[in-house]
């Protein structure tokens, strides 16, 4: 394994494989199998970063998960929401077909962001009262 790879911290080898997911996801024909497949990846990987910058984003992302999920469902189905959306940019003209696995994928994103905050948490307390080696110096 690269030295520099064991090196990096948890927080990058995250945003990289954040990279990775939004890299393989570009090169998938938009709306192919994979593609929507892809997706619930993705909105998983999104919710995870967000909340692990953010805890404050847990309770935002618990309630714009399903909302954009329904967002996508009224554009489908309603020639004044998708007007709406797409003058807004609330939706994307090529987001994927609405799916409970986004739904799903976010929601465990957003437990998964919330965990690694408490593993933070619980590291820096522990190292809050972990007794300090004397030095040596007199």
């Amino acid at each position: 394994m690269d030295k520099n790879y064991l090196a990096m911290s948890d927080q990058a080898i995250n945003e990289m494989a954040n990279l990775r997911v939004g890299a393989n996801r570009m090169n998938l024909a938009r709306g192919s199998a994979a593609d929507i497949a892809a997706s619930s990846a993705e909105h998983g990987t999104f919710a995870r970063e967000a909340v692990n910058r953010n805890l404050l984003m847990a309770p935002a992302l618990a309630v714009a998960t399903p909302a954009y999920a329904a967002a996508k469902v009224m554009k489908e189905n309603s020639v004044w929401a998708k007007d709406f959306l797409d003058y807004t940019g609330l939706v994307n003209a090529d987001a994927t077909p609405p799916s409970l696995a986004q739904v799903f994928a976010g929601y465990g994103g957003i437990a998964s962001g919330v965990g690694d905050r408490a593993l933070q948490a619980k590291k820096s307390i522990l190292d809050f009262f972990t007794p300090q080696q004397p030095t040596g110096q007199k």
